[in-house]
């Protein structure tokens, strides 16, 4: 056995129980301060550890009242800035391609900060959640058109950029 194969071997596991049976006390104290690890406070809620489960405690949403669903009620003021027409646009001509039944799915798509189109995309999508005509999904920070978004692009063909390509968005 070459000096290599017995350091690896047997010593390295002799140094590690040495630094077990050394710091004892300060491992002892660490893992007792992270049982005793109650509670962790996000932005917007917090998480509390009890009996090893979680249980997320969120602010109550607002209930807003109404025969139809906002998200499906046309905005009053229709008209578009270009950078909202551009966005509304790209969003409306590919739901139309990926998901022509609308109720089956929405086409979404982003802009990457580095992208010189990046600021008119941020205000075109900006413009568009102010009049509830999109919303920007969770679980991949894409933007997408709401039912209303839905209902004022077939409301409202004119208004849009019907040879608006999707490329444009690329530098």
């Amino acid at each position: 056995m070459d000096f290599l194969t017995f350091l690896t071997k047997f010593i390295w596991p002799g140094i590690v129980f040495f630094i077990l049976i050394k710091y004892r006390k300060q491992i002892g104290e660490f893992l007792t301060a992270l049982k005793d690890w109650t509670k962790i406070v996000f932005p917007g809620g917090s998480v509390e550890r009890e009996n090893r489960e979680s249980k997320i405690t969120l602010p109550e949403p607002k209930v807003i009242v109404s025969e139809e669903s906002p998200q499906k009620l046309l905005p009053e003021d229709k008209s578009l800035s270009p950078e909202a027409t551009k966005v509304i646009s790209t969003l409306w001509k590919h739901q139309q391609f990926y998901y022509t039944d609308h109720s089956k799915g929405r086409w979404s798509f982003g802009v990457g900060f580095a992208n010189p189109l990046y600021r008119d995309y941020l205000v075109g999508v900006g413009e568009l959640i102010k009049k509830g005509l999109v919303t920007i999904s969770f679980s991949n920070g894409q933007c997408l058109l709401t039912d209303a978004g839905v209902n004022f692009c077939k409301e409202n063909p004119n208004k849009l950029s019907p040879d608006w390509n999707f490329d444009m968005w690329s530098p």
